[in-house]
């Protein structure tokens, strides 16, 4: 697959808390929660969201292991890396929401936790996959992997493969102004820096966030885009 990728912090002062990777064969995105209390950490949300993606990097490259497999102990392993300094119990404890794929043999994998957005062109249509509201994410606790939606595609049915952290789906999820299948358009012809580039012209011309209500006038915004 022809991969190519694009990350911006939503604030230039501040760090990055998404974090991406992409090969031919995977694709990881995770999408960091600011943290709006205390944490009981002494990491930042960018730290975790490092640590947790290069962990699944890792796992998820082994083929024999189901995605969520993968998911489950990259939650045990980063929670050990500050299980001894930070108060992972603390409801504020750093998190991030996740998505990968994988191609394995003849399909493309697909898992998601949280509201990250995966975007499955198909010779049958497009299939939207994430989690929004009242939603589990990677924390502390490596039981929530067993709540990610799992699913594969045969592969000889897949068109193009998008995803979003919400930062970048703005344009349709927030703002309305764009569908699915313009977003898929928009990133055929002029990449994932080009959908951030719009993203960030709408925020800017609605700096006081009246028109449309959030809470933060730009968000951290990834996206990553396979055909």
């Amino acid at each position: 697959m022809r991969v190519a990728t694009a990350s911006e912090a939503g604030n230039p002062k501040s760090p990055n808390e998404d974090w991406a990777m992409a090969s031919e064969s995977l694709i990881v995105v995770l999408d960091g929660a600011t943290a709006r209390t205390g944490t009981g950490c002494s990491h930042g949300i960018a730290w975790y969201s490092a640590k947790l993606g290069s962990a699944l990097a890792g796992l998820a490259a082994d083929r024999d292991s189901e995605l969520a497999n993968a998911l489950m102990y990259g939650i045990r392993f980063t929670a050990d890396q500050h299980r001894d300094t930070c108060d992972l119990s603390h409801p504020g404890t750093p998190s991030a929401a996740t998505a990968m794929l994988r191609l394995k043999d003849t399909a493309l994998e697909y898992l998601v936790l949280g509201d990250v957005t995966v975007l499955i062109d198909t010779a049958d249509g497009i299939q939207v996959i994430n989690q929004p509201g009242g939603y589990w994410v990677a924390a502390a606790d490596p039981f929530a992997a067993q709540h990610a939606i799992t699913g594969e595609v045969p592969l000889d049915n897949v068109r193009r493969v998008d995803v979003l952290t919400d930062g970048a789906a703005r344009l349709v999820a927030l703002f309305g102004l764009l569908d699915w299948p313009d977003v898929l358009e928009v990133l055929e012809q002029n990449g994932p820096t080009e959908l951030i580039r719009r993203v960030r012209a709408i925020e800017a011309a609605d700096p006081s966030c009246m028109k449309w209500a959030r809470n933060k006038r730009s968000d951290d915004a990834t996206a990553v885009y396979a055909a």
